[in-house]
Order: C-alpha cells, then sequence, then structure tokens
C-alpha cells in the first residue's frame, strides 16, 4: 500500500502550502482516492499555478495517468478542491482527440465544459461544499473561458 503513503505526502504537501486546506483534508483526501484507484501517478507542484491530468506518453490502452496538483499562488483552498474535481472530471472521459488537444479549437473547449458537467456531478456528492456552489460556478466560469475557440 505504498501509495497511501504518497497520498499522506501529497496531503501533508498541500496543507504545508496552501492556508487553510486543512479544513478541507477530508475531501482532498476523497479526492486523491479517486485518482490512485485509477492507478494515477500524483505530483504537488510548488511551480505550477494549475492543475493538470496527463495521460503517461504512449500508453493509450490501458490509461495511465499523471496528475500535477499547481499549488502555486493558492491563497484560497476550494481552487485546489475545485480544480481536482475538474481533472477528476476529465479521467472520466475517453481518451482525447487530436483536436481536443488542440488549444483554441471547438473540440478542446467542448472536451473541457464536459469534465466540468463531470465536476458539477462529483461536486453535488459533497454536503460540505453546498454553501460554495457560487464560488465554484465563478472558478468554472472563469476556466471556460480560457478554452474558448479563437
Amino acid at each position: 500500500m505504498n501509495y497511501l503513503i504518497n497520498k499522506k505526502n501529497n496531503l501533508r504537501q498541500v496543507s504545508d502550502k496552501v492556508p487553510g486546506s486543512s479544513k478541507y483534508m477530508n475531501i482532498l483526501d476523497d479526492l486523491l482516492e479517486l485518482f490512485y484507484q485509477k492507478d494515477t501517478a500524483i505530483v504537488v507542484d510548488a511551480n505550477l499555478e494549475k492543475s493538470r491530468l496527463e495521460q503517461t506518453l504512449n500508453n493509450h490502452e490501458n490509461r495511465n495517468f499523471r496528475l500535477y496538483i499547481g499549488i502555486s499562488n493558492r491563497t484560497e483552498p476550494l481552487e485546489v478542491i475545485w480544480s481536482l474535481l475538474h481533472e477528476y472530471g476529465h479521467l472520466l472521459q475517453r481518451p482525447p482527440t487530436d483536436l481536443e488537444q488542440t488549444d483554441g479549437t471547438p473540440e478542446k473547449y467542448e472536451r473541457e465544459k464536459d469534465a466540468w458537467r463531470k465536476a458539477e456531478d462529483k461536486f453535488t456528492e459533497y454536503s460540505a461544499l453546498c454553501t460554495y456552489f457560487d464560488n465554484f460556478q465563478a472558478y468554472r466560469e472563469f476556466s471556460e473561458s480560457s478554452y474558448k475557440p479563437k
């Protein structure tokens, strides 16, 4: 159960670097568990501002993933949760097409919106977050706008 040690270390890194995140450790723990259940390698990166989920190179058959949790300049712990929910949405999707991976395409934009819909579905499972739905929506809208086709 090496992943349990890794998960504990990942949670500690988030807690150490993101003020106020300890309040949400149960939710963060649950979200990380969802990724570990899919054999995702997780890296907490203090130099990244955004989180991202990557499929490991040349591995389209069994869908191994690597999750980078960006914690640079994160002053609001809910932003970490929102970004993890979004990346979880991607985890549920089929492998992307070339156009879905290309910035500025309608296909990429639709894929991102779909990941946010899946994130919202998961969001509703956490009663402790319900009062923050407006905050979630604002973060979602800001994020989606960065993917609008050019």
